[in-house]
């Protein structure tokens, strides 16, 4: 068994390792793949590590010692390659590469004869991996919340309704208990005057196939009327050319107080250019100005499907 595993286990690694350079989600991914793609390189390196005890085991030190600085270096190494081949580096990774490594090393427990040394080294192996595994669980719980309440795109009632919303340019966003008209609260944005300042929304929670119409209900806390443009995109969109003509782009005129803002699904399936919106597939969801000529305070509230 052992010797199968000397031979499976590394052409296993080396497969596995391409995904270090292909695939892996993008822009337009959920929020929870980012984190189990992360937890990857923990499960990765683990398994090396275990790979490499089986061939040659780690009994020293200085082993240990020596597979932490070549695996700390060689996630520096591919995180500096994925930088210049279009792919997002992130240095999180190298520290998810050397908690893998830490885990295996534990578990493998090498010379160390003292078992209260080697329980302590295991346990602090776990210990570093809760706050990701913490992570990971509370936005795949999140995901789950948001798509139990759609057709409620967002009402901006809890933490995990707040953590999907995304700048745009310098604006600022807070919750807050002002002008909400459905719940406790609304989201206060703080427009500014760059070329586009406003907050997106990403993330597929549900077919909006079924539903007759887009709402949204936003309140201009200043005294004139500016516009603001509606933004509505589907996958097919956001992993192509982001042409403004294969999405939905619309621009409203925002009257100081209350506006409750309807669109039919009818206009926003239509409105790519030589195709249909895959309205199974909306993925992203945007309201911004252009160029304002003074900063604007908007309070939004209530997205949803009808």
């Amino acid at each position: 068994m052992k010797k199968r595993l000397q031979w499976l286990l590394p052409l296993g690694l080396l497969l596995i390792s391409s995904l270090f350079f292909i695939g892996g989600p993008d822009a337009s991914s959920p929020l929870v793949f980012f984190y189990l793609w992360d937890l990857g390189h923990v499960v990765f390196f683990f398994s090396l590590v275990l790979c490499i005890h089986l061939i040659r085991p780690l009994a020293f030190w200085q082993d240990w010692l020596l597979i932490l600085v070549a695996v700390l270096l060689l996630g520096i190494a591919i995180e500096l390659v994925q930088k210049h081949i279009g792919r997002n580096a992130s240095w999180d990774d190298v520290l998810y590469n050397l908690y893998g490594v830490f885990l295996g090393l534990g578990l493998s427990g090498g010379s160390i004869s003292n078992k209260f040394l080697l329980t302590a080294i295991r346990c602090l192996s776990v210990a570093l991996l809760v706050p990701a595994l913490w992570m990971t669980s509370y936005v795949a719980y999140s995901d789950l919340r948001m798509r139990g309440q759609f057709p409620v795109i967002n009402n901006f009632e809890n933490d995990y309704e707040l953590r999907q919303g995304v700048r745009i340019g310098r604006s600022v966003r807070e919750q807050s208990p002002d002008f909400a008209t459905n719940g406790n609260y609304s989201l206060a944005v703080n427009l500014g005057t760059e070329k586009y300042s406003g907050i997106k929304w990403i993330g597929r929670y549900g077919g909006w196939d079924n539903y007759s119409r887009f709402a949204i209900d936003i309140y201009n806390a200043g005294d004139s009327p500016f516009d603001l443009v509606i933004k509505i995109a589907d996958l097919q969109h956001d992993r192509g050319e982001n042409l403004i003509t294969d999405r939905f782009n619309r621009s409203v005129t925002l009257a100081p107080g209350h506006n409750s803002i309807h669109i039919n699904l009818e206009e926003i399936h239509a409105a790519p250019a030589g195709r249909a919106m895959q309205m199974n597939k909306i993925n992203c969801l945007e309201i911004f100005t252009v160029s304002l000529d003074a900063p604007r305070v908007i309070y939004v509230d209530y997205v949803r499907l009808e």
